[in-house]
């Protein structure tokens, strides 16, 4: 790949990333969206970290956690 073929191809990358984004802001984002917006960020799985509400964090006014975060 010459130089002129890899800056046209970072060139597509950003715009589907600028759309990809766009679609997010909008709350219309496909799981392909999501999966272009994690790769460029370096976390290309979909994130299964669970959240629990400890309780020191209910005596601070953070009761309205939810007990899982998807």
């Amino acid at each position: 790949m010459n130089e002129a073929e890899n800056h046209q191809m970072q060139l597509e990358r950003m715009q589907m990333l600028e759309e990809a984004l766009e679609r997010a802001e909008a709350g219309v984002a496909s799981e392909g969206d999501w999966n272009i917006i994690r790769f460029e960020c370096g976390s290309p799985k979909r994130p299964t970290v669970i959240l629990k509400t400890i309780s020191i964090g209910e005596h601070h006014g953070f009761n309205n956690l939810r007990n899982t975060v998807r």
